[in-house]
């Protein structure tokens, strides 16, 4: 379908638009920008949730973990050097990189692989192990992984047995890879009580961890945000309390996932969203363009003939289709251009009768003309104008115009008192009918049906109170009011026309017999003065 903004140039059009665009698109909208923004903040939500949940349970794994290479060590120590891996899960890596035994004289006896450099055991932890506790010691090198050590007394009842030190495979104790517990495409941080990061699986220097770290300071459990300024996390915490055990004051485990990846299900929502507010706008303009112009053709169809109406152009008609109140309003608009056509012709008519009337013309003529002025603005079929004879008993047929002629035998005179015409100069009054096959005065009903004629209406042409004629119409389709009206109109003004022109007649025959009598009076004297 083809758009056509030329509909969007009246104001009309605009603000149907706009009442559209409102009425429409804006709740449309508004209710998916709303959903949209409830469904991102409960997805939100619910992955923080999970994340965090997650977190303790990875938290309590470390903890199974930690707790399962203190068994070994404690094995170790039970057997003085045998082997001990079988409390360990068989799948997981060896727990221990290497194995020492720490003296009382500070000499390190290795007993599996290497341990260098291993920290120094402060008075609290001495007295820690002697009562026959696990010592986790952290050691953060300067570049690479933190170190982690176990330590536990070979016999607290026995100090002089030395003290077994173990550092912790990182293998072992960070393989979460293949573990349900960790939720697919998330990152693992663990924290020490400081905030420094002992594991990372995000591979992020230390400073780009720092919103991490004060992320998971707001209490023991948690969900927060943050950035590394390339992407943005969504990240939940658990807070791992060793100190009863392992005298270490806490682990915080810090599971964090992309927003990206959080939001990766609504991504092709989010797309569709678009694509279904841009279809709704195109929807919603084409709709409104369709309905503007529905509204606004038959407008201006009625514009252009109010214009035409202006111009004297009574005759067009607006046609207009819509099958609603617009073309009940061009219907309307049309009876009023045919009323409107109907009174100014009647107008026009009374203007060219009363111009006939006054020319200087026999009275034969102007009736003549005024019974054709009368069948050209009327559409009669016929006209025809009877004056009173001289014994005032008689019609005789002055004028007659129209299509439609009278039979050949048809007298020129007719009676008062006889057929459609005498009867009303002798009612003198007018006599109106649509139905003139039907009428029981009309002379000649089969000659009416021959010239198609369907209606009639006859004046009395009366002045003072005295009959001086009839005027008769007829009309090929029903006669209605304004019809009824200009025949009447005329009818008056014809008889006055006819009354003048007998007083003039008359005056005219008094003005020549006192002409004769002063001429027969100035014959007589002069003769009388020839005698004398």
């Amino acid at each position: 379908m083809r758009l056509d903004l030329r509909a969007f140039t009246s104001k009309v059009a605009r603000r149907a638009f706009l009442l559209f665009v409102t009425c429409a698109l804006i709740p449309v909208s508004a209710l998916a920008i709303f959903a949209f923004q409830q469904v991102t903040t409960q997805l939100q939500d619910q992955s923080q949730a999970r994340l965090q949940q997650a977190s303790k349970a990875v938290a309590m794994s470390l903890y199974k973990r930690l707790s399962a290479l203190e068994a070994a060590l404690r094995a170790r120590a039970a057997a003085r050097g045998a082997a001990g891996d079988e409390v360990l899960d068989e799948e997981l890596p060896r727990p221990f990189t290497g194995l020492v035994l720490v003296t009382p004289d500070g000499r390190s006896v290795p007993l599996l692989g290497r341990v260098p450099d291993p920290p120094a055991l402060t008075a609290e932890a001495r007295e820690h192990l002697a009562a026959g506790k696990t010592v986790l010691s952290t050691q953060h090198a300067a570049t690479g992984p933190a170190r982690f050590l176990l330590s536990r007394a070979l016999d607290r009842e026995r100090p002089d047995q030395g003290i077994l030190r173990g550092e912790v495979n990182a293998a072992y104790l960070w393989a979460f890879d293949d573990e349900p517990t960790l939720p697919p495409a998330t990152t693992l941080i663990v924290l020490d009580p400081s905030g420094r990061p002992l594991f990372s699986s995000l591979r992020a220097s230390t400073p780009a961890l720092a919103p991490v770290s004060e992320g998971a300071r707001r209490g023991t459990a948690g969900r927060f945000g943050w950035s590394d300024g390339a992407n943005d996390y969504l990240a939940g915490y658990w807070t791992l309390f060793l100190q009863p055990r392992f005298l270490t004051s806490k682990w915080t485990v810090v599971l964090s996932q992309s927003k990206a990846d959080v939001f990766a299900p609504i991504a092709d929502f989010k797309r569709t969203f678009i694509l279904v507010i841009l279809m709704s706008v195109w929807l919603v303009l084409l709709l409104s363009v369709r309905q503007i112009r529905k509204s606004l053709t038959p407008l201006e169809k009625l514009q252009e003939g109010t214009r035409r109406i202006a111009m004297g152009d009574f005759d067009s008609r607006v046609e207009v289709a819509s099958r609603d109140e617009f073309e009940e309003l061009a219907a309307s608009f049309n009876r009023m251009a045919s009323q409107l056509g109907r009174q100014f012709n009647a107008l026009a008519m009374r203007g060219e009768i009363s111009v006939a009337l006054n020319r200087n013309r026999t009275l034969d003529e102007i009736l003549q003309e005024c019974a054709e002025v009368l069948v050209r603005h009327l559409r009669l079929g016929m006209a025809c104008v009877f004056t009173l004879g001289g014994d005032d008993t008689v019609l005789e047929l002055r004028a007659s115009a129209g299509p439609s002629r009278l039979p050949d035998d048809a007298p020129r005179k007719i009676a008062v008192g006889e057929s459609e015409i005498g009867l009303i100069a002798e009612e003198r009054r007018p006599h109106a009918t649509n139905a003139l096959g039907d009428d029981p005065r009309l002379r000649d009903p089969e000659w009416a049906r021959q010239e198609g004629l369907v209606a009639f209406v006859g004046h009395p042409l009366v002045v003072e109170d005295r009959l001086v004629g009839v005027l008769a119409a007829y009309a090929t389709q029903p006669l209605d009011v304004v019809d009824l009206s200009g025949v009447a109109s005329a009818a008056g003004e014809i008889a006055q026309c006819i009354e003048r022109k007998r007083v003039g007649e008359a005056l005219h025959g008094s003005e020549a017999q006192v002409r004769q009598l002063q001429k027969i009076e100035a014959v007589g004297r002069l003769a009388g003065g020839i005698a004398h």
